[in-house]
């Protein structure tokens, strides 16, 4: 009795239903695989790209600013420098230190303009 479930199985297992099943079930997890590594491998170049851009923006946007305390720095200069001054002469200093620093300023804003930062990936990288 033992003997002939065995072979019962054996038959069923062998059977053309059950092998068609189970390469139909390999083939789905194959592209299954394959569509997720694809997407999987489109997820991380953007990432990437996402990455180089940010860490672009943020090297202009570091340089800016150390532009921008330059000028600040001027600017308190200018004011030091005006404060032991003749009056008409001190005000005549300060309007032009702030307006070079206001210049400045719109320079540095315009750079920053150039390279505005990136929206995030969860934004991109649907």
């Amino acid at each position: 009795m033992t003997e002939q479930r065995a072979d019962r199985w054996k038959d069923i297992l062998q059977s053309l239903p059950v092998t068609v099943t189970v390469v139909v079930g390999v083939l789905v997890a194959l592209v299954w695989s394959m569509t997720n590594m694809a997407a999987l491998q489109r997820l991380t170049e953007c990432q990437a790209r996402y990455n180089e851009s940010s860490n672009a923006n943020q090297q202009l946007r570091a340089a800016a600013a150390a532009e921008e305390r330059v000028a600040l720095d001027e600017l308190i200069s200018s004011i030091d420098e005006a404060r032991s001054a003749p009056a008409a002469n001190a005000q005549v200093a300060l309007n032009l230190a702030f307006r070079t620093y206001a210049e400045e300023r719109a320079r540095i804003d315009g750079k920053r303009e150039v390279m505005p930062i990136p929206p995030p990936p969860s934004q991109t990288c649907g």
